[in-house]
């Protein structure tokens, strides 16, 4: 509109377009878990699985894809995992997690049928159980806890253990095991996340003087 001097005025109406380019990459929210084998040695999981609610601030996620997908007899201790999100504009970002693959058939980490050939090539020197790493497991799932969880852990030797809970602040919130441990043995002990407030933890597995660390997401 515009106005002259002796006030008369005049108008018209143009149409004006915006476009905005996003090139904003989505945000990650990726988790690694313990999986077990099938009965046929192997065992595939999806991108549902490790993300805990990926986010896109402009067009929405379009796909999850994780690689590797599929595991086997070989694969047995902890696999790295990458999650792949992209959003409709085409921009993608990406998180590699931890998923451990036991085969859970005996509660000391023994080869089944399926799988003896394969674990038995990786137990080394060990005891009679057979030994996929030479590094202490410890690995919670579900991870995000909303409710309970289970924490697994492998010491490598005999001796004593302690799993520890700690809140970001480094305060211990809970102790899940303190006792003796055989080497190469899986145990499975609970964490109640009822009573804990959202947020990041620390879970810690002190085994003969060797110090083992595993985040733990709790999402209410």
């Amino acid at each position: 509109m515009v106005t002259d001097a002796a006030q008369n005025t005049a108008s018209q109406q143009v149409t004006v377009s915006t476009s905005t380019l996003d090139t904003t990459p989505p945000v990650v929210r990726a988790a690694g878990f313990l999986v077990a084998l099938n009965s046929d040695g192997t065992r595939t999981i999806e991108a549902a699985d490790v993300d805990y609610g990926s986010t896109d601030a402009c067009s929405g996620i379009a796909s999850l894809r994780i690689k590797p997908s599929t595991f086997t007899c070989t694969n047995v201790g902890p696999n790295q995992v990458t999650l792949t999100v992209t959003d409709n504009a085409g921009n993608s970002a990406n998180e590699t997690v931890t998923v451990v693959v036991v085969d859970n058939t005996a509660p000391v980490v023994v080869a089944d049928a399926t799988c003896t050939s394969n674990l038995a090539s990786q137990s080394g020197n060990g005891p009679t159980g057979a030994s996929f790493s030479n590094e202490n497991l410890l690995q919670a799932y579900p991870n995000p806890v909303t409710d309970q969880a289970t924490v697994s852990f492998r010491p490598t030797q005999a001796g004593t253990a302690q799993v520890k809970i700690y809140n970001q602040l480094g305060v211990m919130v809970a102790t899940l095991y303190d006792g003796q441990v055989e080497g190469n043995r899986l145990y499975n002990v609970t964490l109640n996340g009822q009573p804990l407030a959202s947020g990041v933890y620390n879970c810690q597995l002190i085994t003969n003087g060797k110090v083992t660390n595993q985040r733990l997401l709790v999402s209410k």
